[in-house]
């Protein structure tokens, strides 16, 4: 895979998901983007479900920039801030079709020491979530940023 640049945290400190002692900030530059949403769940909070069910929720984000909204013009970047896999967990895209994975900040491309999770494409499905119009089935490993993107 040639890339055009290398977009790693080591080489642009203070940029993506950066742990600290309180917990996770997150700081992403986009210039040219017109809107950013932030959907998922996190910060510790306790939900409950139907039934009476409480669970801890999944300290995970998504950001959708995008300039005109359309594909090779939209990412999706999800940032999971805890120490556990999550791994088929479900996330809204605005676009149906094929979500690639361009970035896995988890991968041994990086590091070697890294875990190498698995991060697949991600195809969608027409049930809507966080108020997107489809949604899809993730995987990131801890403390992982992930970027996909449609092709043209």
């Amino acid at each position: 895979m040639t890339r055009t640049g290398d977009i790693s945290a080591k080489n642009h400190p203070g940029m993506g998901a950066i742990p600290h002692a309180e917990g996770v900030t997150f700081r992403v530059w986009a210039p040219h983007a017109e809107k950013t949403y932030v959907t998922g769940t996190f910060n510790d909070c306790i939900t409950a479900r139907p039934g009476g069910e409480r669970l801890l929720v999944a300290k995970l984000i998504a950001l959708h920039p995008w300039d005109k909204e359309g594909p090779g013009d939209s990412v999706v970047v999800v940032v999971n801030m805890t120490n556990e896999n999550r791994d088929r967990y479900v996330i809204g895209l605005a676009r149906a079709g094929l979500w690639k994975t361009r970035f896995n900040s988890d991968s041994h491309n990086y590091d070697s020491n890294f875990y190498n999770h698995p991060s697949p494409d991600v195809e969608t499905r027409e049930e809507g979530a966080d108020g997107q119009a489809c949604s899809g089935e993730i995987s990131i490993g801890p403390y992982t940023v992930v970027i996909f993107s449609q092709d043209e």
